[in-house]
């Protein structure tokens, strides 16, 4: 079985069983308006569920996101410790990390980041569901994603995925880290200043691919870092 096509399930492309047949995405992975009322229903009913029965869970901050430009850190990190949080252009698009207030402490007159801006509109919506943290692309416009519980163990460089507009992906998973960790203690391999706790996600730009002119993150003009809160 390939490794990533079980944990990226939000992508446009086949998803591949065990058997190596087509077969589409959960439900959450598609468009809400492909979902059906009873789909829907029963994955709202299984999200409020969660955030109900994991208040405990909650009560400490499990991520912490920064918003970036280029090689530029813009404002203070936002921390959370609510099992979903929306990242936004500007309001009034939602409750949570609003990007234009940050942007506001920085003057740029870089083009592309401009551009890129105005693009982001609502941003994503990222929840904590379980040992998983998903991501729902809520902008009109791709994102690109990259995690180190995408990749298997040791990868000498984490994939860049692409996620189109209305679509979620599975982008940390908390046991496969751990598992990944073990593998890695136990390896000689040697994979670089790779953080196994964050994941970077860029609005509109991709980069790391011999398809895009940016071969790095801090290429991109507008992206976010997550970093997650576990015990090291």
């Amino acid at each position: 079985m390939n490794w990533n096509m079980e944990f990226v399930r939000g992508i446009r492309e086949p998803y591949y069983n065990q058997d190596g047949r087509d077969s589409p995405p959960p439900p959450y992975s598609r468009h809400p308006q492909e979902l059906s009322k009873s789909e829907d229903s029963a994955f709202s009913e299984s999200r409020l569920t969660s955030q109900l029965s994991g208040s405990g869970e909650y009560s400490k901050p499990w991520c912490k996101v920064a918003y970036w430009e280029l090689n530029v850190r813009v404002g203070r990190q936002f921390q959370t410790s609510n099992p979903t949080l929306n990242v936004f252009a500007d309001l009034p698009h939602g409750d949570g990390m609003c990007l234009e207030t940050l942007a506001s402490t920085r003057i740029t007159e870089n083009a592309s980041v401009l551009q890129t801006r105005t693009k982001i509109g609502q941003g994503i919506t990222m929840f904590k569901e379980d040992q998983k943290v998903w991501v729902y692309n809520r902008s009109e416009y791709p994102l690109f994603v990259n995690s180190p519980t995408l990749d298997p163990p040791n990868s000498e460089k984490l994939t860049v995925y692409k996620l189109l507009p209305g679509y979620c992906i599975n982008i940390f998973d908390y046991e496969l880290s751990k598992l990944n960790q073990r593998l890695r203690d136990s390896s000689t391999l040697k994979n670089g200043p790779i953080d196994e706790y964050a994941v970077r996600i860029s609005f509109a730009k991709g980069w790391g691919s011999s398809k895009y002119s940016r071969r790095c993150i801090t290429c991109c003009p507008c992206w976010l870092e997550v970093m997650f809160l576990v015990h090291r």
